[in-house]
């Protein structure tokens, strides 16, 4: 996180750059991806988990086996998106 603000420090000339053009879209989306992927991993240590070491109900292992492809798809999502941003300049299109 930190090391991404560091970096949008360096690379954004003008606030305007981060709500306008593709750089501002790919932002938003990674940032969406981000806050999924924690309610993901929330939902799963504090819901699935539990109800896992609670029951011998296979369908408690079959709802955290799917939440985690969920978190990996997102996860691939996310990294798509970091490298779109590496490669996309901030900023309307001139």
């Amino acid at each position: 996180m930190v090391s991404g603000i560091a970096t949008l420090a360096l690379v954004v000339r003008d606030v305007s750059d981060l709500t306008t053009g593709p750089f501002a879209g790919l932002l938003a989306g990674k940032l969406v991806l981000f806050a999924l992927m924690l309610k993901l991993a929330a939902t799963n240590r504090l819901r699935l988990v539990p109800r896992l070491a609670a029951s011998k109900d296979p369908s408690a292992a079959t709802s955290l086996w799917w939440s985690v492809v969920g978190e990996l798809v997102l996860g691939l999502l996310l990294l798509l998106a970091v490298g779109a941003l590496g490669i996309t300049p901030p900023g309307a299109e001139e």
